[in-house]
């Protein structure tokens, strides 16, 4: 009877380390902490993802301008002066 009594004695040590141990580990939690520079990184990405997603031509202002010289009232629309001015100097702030 004598090893029944410390097979049940090994068995409860382990048993009691073990349930420590989970305890121990349910308040344990991973945490990131991310510094205000890597936040703007990660939002200007995100900003570079939406422009690379976009056209390159606006399909839909084409279509405008097309209907428009269609029905011979696009000149009307548009400052032919001002759109040399753009063109003549595109660098300046308008």
């Amino acid at each position: 009877m004598e090893i029944n009594k410390i097979f049940t004695k090994n068995v409860i040590s382990k048993v009691n380390k073990w349930n420590g141990l989970k305890k121990f580990s349910q308040n344990l939690e991973d945490k990131i902490n991310l510094s205000r520079d890597c936040k703007k990184i990660k939002e200007n990405q995100r900003y570079i993802d939406i422009v690379k997603k976009a056209p390159d031509v606006r399909q839909d202002k084409i279509n405008e301008v097309r209907e428009k010289i269609k029905a011979g009232n696009y000149f009307e629309s548009v400052d032919l002066e001002e759109v040399a001015e753009r063109i003549m100097n595109p660098h300046k702030d308008y």
